[in-house]
């Protein structure tokens, strides 16, 4: 019965017109978060600032240091949403909205202490939701229990309790909360705890922290939600967990033979199979123009016209066309035979080095992560093609861990014996830079820079597949 009233419904709904049912997300809008001292004290304040946009799929962070002169910053927002800031070290969630302003007031410890601007009541929850939960998402508390779980039912049970907690302090939150946005919450709180359950048989095969197999009935949990879920089309949770849920399904022996482009568009594809199985029109629209507006890197303008036109976006074309021309106009991923901007990575023994410090050899670039499944497979082929080449001064092979831990990372190098320079690049703007340059979509990928560091091949092959390309370079006059 319930099946057949929500088939009422979404006949209703397909019978109003795009613009009736059209949720706009805004492509060039920005929030203003203001930072506001206590007294009249100078001192400069580090603020960090990240967020997450549906359409475009973007993941915005940026690092500033303010005071009283200069006290504000712009953040990229493409509708109301969640944003975290990190204030002298202190993190806390706040609402922001495009072309709204949110004004954080500190104490005179330096952490915030209240709000004014249009969301004061969404920010404070947010505050006391931290001080009761002592955490800004429950990723926090799982991550530190991973190694304790014996089995996937425990797993299960410990994200479902974290997340009743978080859901009982949203119900006994005394103060006036706009009903819309206690359903954002509500709705965020259930798909970002589904996200860990679906998440986590993948991670388990790459980490073996649990033993006993996968049960039969891990995903049953999956039936008590909507996929098809109208009232969740701005929660960036909702999209992630419907990505990794179609993902579950991925033949992994056939991604570890892919590399690049190929990987990338082997993933997209099966995210527009299981799209049009599970989804219907209105919400796979949202969800393949979400996945468009993530791949648009990698393409020119024209053939992205015709992915778009292959997916049916329909809803969201105009959209999609416009985010399509705004990244055709920036260039941000280095085109070939162009020169690299100097950045900054880090050694074990944390001393600072320079990309342009190998100007003169022809690099050869693993971006990779201790958590990525096929970075780790890949490390024993890695390793004997770093040693066919180790008598050749003119290339360095560089092992650059992004997305990272630093203490996992180090741990990482030396467990599964990783050759060649091992560099890492902590979190930060920097570090959102080099991905944002480099195209970087999934881990691992692979870069090949020329002498002078030029741009030779963006997405380049894997071990030992990579040889020919690098003793292509490698002959006289190139």
């Amino acid at each position: 019965m319930r099946n057949y009233s929500l088939l009422i419904l979404w006949l209703i709904f397909s019978a109003c017109s795009k613009e009736a049912k059209k949720l706009d997300f805004k492509t060039k809008a920005y929030a203003t978060i203001k930072v506001k001292q206590a007294g009249h004290t100078n001192d400069s304040i580090e603020v960090s600032i990240s967020h997450v946009s549906i359409i475009p799929d973007d993941y915005f962070k940026a690092q500033y240091v303010l005071n009283q002169n200069a006290n504000f910053l712009h953040v990229p927002v493409d509708r109301p949403s969640r944003a975290t800031v990190h204030i002298n070290g202190f993190a806390q969630n706040i609402w922001v909205s495009p072309d709204d302003t949110v004004a954080i007031h500190l104490s005179p410890t330096g952490k915030p202490k209240n709000f004014s601007g249009k969301f004061v009541s969404e920010n404070e929850y947010f505050m006391a939701k931290k001080k009761a939960t002592g955490y800004l998402s429950i990723k926090e508390p799982v991550n530190q229990m991973l190694r304790t779980f014996d089995n996937y039912n425990e797993l299960k049970d410990a994200v479902d309790s974290l997340a009743e907690i978080q859901m009982n302090c949203l119900k006994n939150y005394k103060e006036e909360l706009p009903v819309a946005f206690r359903k954002m919450e509500e709705i965020h709180m259930i798909y970002n705890a589904a996200i860990l359950k679906v998440q986590f048989p993948l991670f388990n095969q790459a980490m073996q922290i649990i033993e006993s197999p996968l049960p039969g009935s891990f995903y049953d949990f999956v039936d008590e939600l909507e996929l098809n879920n109208t009232q969740a089309i701005s929660s960036v949770s909702y999209f992630s967990f419907l990505t990794n849920y179609f993902w579950k399904d991925v033949d992994q022996s056939k991604l570890k033979q892919l590399q690049g482009k190929e990987r990338i568009n082997y993933l997209k594809n099966h995210l527009v199979d299981d799209a049009n199985r599970y989804l219907n029109n209105e919400i796979k629209d949202y969800f393949l123009a979400h996945h468009l507006t993530d791949i648009i890197r990698l393409y020119d303008k024209t053939k992205l016209d015709s992915i778009a036109t292959k997916w049916e976006i329909s809803i969201n074309k105009e959209l999609v066309t416009e985010i399509i021309d705004q990244k055709a106009l920036s260039k941000e991923v280095y085109e070939e035979d162009t020169k690299v901007d100097d950045f900054e990575m880090y050694s074990p023994n944390g001393e600072k080095i320079h990309i342009r410090d190998f100007e003169d050899k022809i690099i050869y670039l693993n971006f990779w992560a201790p958590w990525c499944k096929p970075c780790i497979a890949n490390i024993p082929q890695l390793n004997a093609t770093i040693k066919d080449y180790h008598q050749n001064e003119n290339i360095v092979f560089i092992n650059l861990a992004i997305k990272s831990e630093e203490e996992k990372w180090k741990e990482s190098v030396e467990k599964f014996n990783l050759q060649g320079l091992n560099l890492f690049s902590p979190k930060g703007e920097k570090h959102e830079q080099i991905k944002t340059k480099f195209g970087i979509t999934g881990l691992p990928h692979y870069v090949i820079l020329g002498k002078g560091n030029i741009m030779k091949v963006n997405y380049a092959n894997k071990a030992p597949k990579v040889k020919s390309q690098l003793d292509a370079l490698l002959k006289p006059n190139n």
